[in-house]
């Protein structure tokens, strides 16, 4: 999985950019997989993130090498004395992936936590 964040104007700028050799879901050697993705405190659960910083990648169809490109801001944060962004350093990006199943449910292929 291959993710960035930058902070620009009180802003947290996400970037999930792809991911490499994921799981054939569909057993015809490729799967359909999306990306969900949350803002929270660090360490947190994915129930425990707000629902409301919730965004959603399209599928990429046939692809165990799927590339999204699904970019969005959080923000305005409150800053510190010390100008360092307390969403940036109490936050953190979790990235949850699954294959889409046009008949029975989607199937979880797994998931990472970015400080």
């Amino acid at each position: 999985l291959l993710a960035a964040a930058a902070v620009n104007s009180g802003s947290l700028g996400i970037l999930v950019l792809s991911a490499k050799g994921l799981r054939d879901s569909d057993h015809l050697g490729t799967s359909d997989p999306y990306v969900v993705c949350r803002i929270g405190p660090s360490s947190s659960s994915w129930q425990a993130k707000p629902r409301e910083t919730e965004r959603c990648s399209t599928v990429v169809t046939g692809s165990v090498d799927p590339v999204w490109r699904l970019a969005f801001h959080c923000g305005p944060s409150a800053t510190t004395n010390g100008g360092e962004s307390d969403l940036v350093s109490s936050m953190e990006l979790h990235v949850r992936v699954f294959d889409k199943d046009y008949v029975s449910a989607d199937d979880f292929l797994g998931e990472a936590q970015i400080p």
